[in-house]
């Protein structure tokens, strides 16, 4: 897999080139016996697992956390947002950044939720964004098409929004999938990796770099023993609290107090 294959916008820029090379090389040979062996996909969902219309009173307005799966948490296993102390959880499974059609509807986005949060009660101080793992597994699952420059320019376009509203932004790093998951069985690893190094280089000091707390050898695909054995892609609870603990660590660094509960 190229560069050039792995989006249908600009090419994307070789950084970390001989240990990715090494790397997507591998998953390559791979995937015809992984495949064998890989559950049942998981298909982008619009099931709410958000505290939403709760009374406005009830909702703390200083922290929020919103985004995807990686956020809201996969079944019966929270994400990292609940053992952050004192935050607010908005993120809903299956959100994608990029809007896109399924099965002949539109899909909800994390723009649309957190529009919809907002306005029910207002905008809060801060707010930890991750988005983009629900549009890899789009385009693994489904063939999503859109082009890595749609996903940079929603999400420079939603950072420009919530800043110019007050709110202190900050987004983390894609999470790393598996190898055998969907994702990465569709050839997502390179795209997961250049959007990482994207918002490195566009978020700055506001980019909560968390990927080496999940990455396992490598430097490319998850370490397996942080996430679900059944799809590879959300955390268990370890994962989540390692994801938390390195979150709560770097917004400690930059002077924000989001303890672990």
């Amino acid at each position: 897999m190229t560069a050039a294959d792995s989006t249908s916008g600009a090419p994307l820029p070789m950084t970390r080139s001989g240990r990715r090379g090494r790397w997507i090389a591998l998953a390559a040979a791979l995937v015809v016996v992984a495949s064998a062996c890989t559950p049942a996909a998981l298909p982008p969902t619009t099931t709410t697992t958000t505290v939403a219309d709760r009374p406005a009173s009830e909702v703390s307005m200083e922290w929020w956390a919103t985004g995807d799966s990686l956020f809201a948490g996969y079944g019966k296993h929270p994400a990292a947002p609940a053992h952050l102390d004192g935050i607010e959880n908005f993120a809903v499974q299956g959100h994608t950044l990029v809007q896109v059609d399924l099965l002949g509807e539109p899909h909800p986005t994390v723009r649309s939720q957190i529009e919809r949060m907002i306005g029910l009660y207002g905008a809060p101080e801060h707010m930890v964004v991750h988005a983009g793992a629900a549009d890899l597994l789009g385009r693994g699952l489904w063939g999503f098409d859109h082009s890595s420059e749609e996903l940079t320019d929603e999400i420079a376009s939603l950072d420009e929004w919530l800043r110019g509203l007050g709110i202190d932004v900050w987004w983390t790093t894609i999470a790393p999938f598996t190898l055998w998951s969907v994702s990465g069985l569709g050839g997502q690893a390179e795209l997961r990796l250049w959007l990482n190094d994207w918002m490195r280089t566009h978020l700055g000091d506001r980019l909560l770099d968390c990927e080496e707390a999940l990455i396992g050898f490598g430097g490319v695909f998850a370490d397996g023993q942080y996430l679900l054995e059944d799809d590879g892609i959300h955390v268990n609870d370890w994962g989540a609290r390692r994801h938390a603990r390195c979150i709560s660590e770097r917004l400690a660094d930059a002077g924000r107090d989001l303890p672990l509960r």
